[in-house]
């Protein structure tokens, strides 16, 4: 039975994408943010010390995209923020995003951050405390 503790969504804020994305079609855009999140997804499991797990099909609801995964495994939360950060930045994604990861037995939020580049002093919650 396949199975993930945690799920991890990405909420976009369109303002701040870059202009080739802007001027692309929708189905481009959605194209490429799937590629992003599962680039996130690969490099997570590769953090986590897992080369050989499955990043799930990544799924929408509105605004917000979803990635889940085959296997458990922890994570920490200021790698988890490097990952996302560094991937939104070289694919020029989203400027401005929200990340939440929640737990999927209980659908409880576990952990969550809001990148805005409008406000760069912004910080990742909990950076630097164990999780457990």
């Amino acid at each position: 039975m396949l199975r993930s503790f945690f799920q991890i969504f990405i909420l976009f804020s369109l303002v701040g994408i870059s202009s080739q994305m802007a001027r692309s079609s929708t189905n481009q855009f959605e194209e490429h943010v799937l590629v992003v999140m599962r680039t996130m997804g690969h490099e997570l499991l590769l953090s986590a010390g897992d080369s050989t797990s499955t990043v799930l099909p990544i799924s929408r609801d509105l605004e917000r995209y979803k990635m889940q995964f085959t296997t458990d495994f922890s994570f920490d939360p200021q790698v988890l923020s490097q990952i996302v950060d560094s991937v939104m930045d070289k694919t020029k994604t989203a400027a401005n995003y929200l990340i939440e990861i929640k737990n999927c037995d209980s659908d409880l939020v576990v952990y969550s951050y809001e990148l805005n580049k409008m406000n760069p002093e912004g910080e990742a919650p909990c950076k630097g405390r164990p999780f457990p």
